[in-house]
């Protein structure tokens, strides 16, 4: 009687084994391939988007410059990120054509509530982690003066303990690129 089943044993062995490696790749595998579309709180995503949009769009928007490049004016920015800083004097007519006024909150400015959301802005340069400074003369400043010196940041910052949204964009100072960073959380 011939024994046509050959190799039974030694195929099924591979078989299953093909098997199982496969199931193995796929559950290790396919949860990370959809995780960066599983969101936490996507409300503070779509914040941190919308401030961002009124920032460039609106608020610090360089009115004389084209509208092809997020162009942002540089004395509504100084006058922007020097709401938060007492020592700062900025020249009150930037505050004639601004959205905002010297007194105003960050909050307020970029129309988000004080008492449930924090937000944290900051202008840096590209590939560089640390705050932009600029500088600048103020009103009744002597041009042979020091000038001084605004970090461009403003609000709260942002905790390492929990979730923070953030959202970049590239915008321009004066022809000059930079990194705007929107935390919301």
């Amino acid at each position: 009687m011939d024994d046509e089943r050959g190799q039974v044993l030694q195929d099924f062995a591979v078989g299953v084994s093909i098997l199982l490696v496969t199931l193995a790749f796929v559950t290790l595998f396919l949860p990370n391939l959809f995780a960066p579309f599983a969101g936490g709180d996507t409300g503070d995503s779509i914040k941190t988007e919308r401030v961002a949009d009124s920032l460039i769009g609106n608020i610090l928007k360089d009115s004389k410059q084209s509208t092809d490049k997020a162009t942002i004016d540089r004395e509504k920015t100084i006058a922007f990120f020097g709401t938060d800083d007492e020592s700062i004097t900025v020249d009150s007519s930037i505050y004639d054509n601004s959205q905002f006024n010297e007194d105003d909150e960050i909050h307020e400015i970029v129309g988000l509530r004080e008492i449930r959301d924090n937000v944290f802005i900051q202008i840096i340069e590209p590939g560089e982690t640390d705050t932009k400074t600029m500088e600048f003369y103020s009103e009744g400043d002597d041009v042979s003066s020091e000038p001084q010196e605004i970090s461009l940041e403003a609000g709260n910052t942002p905790p390492t303990n929990q979730n923070v949204a953030v959202t970049e964009r590239v915008v321009y100072i004066n022809g000059e690129p930079y990194n705007m960073k929107v935390y919301v959380w």
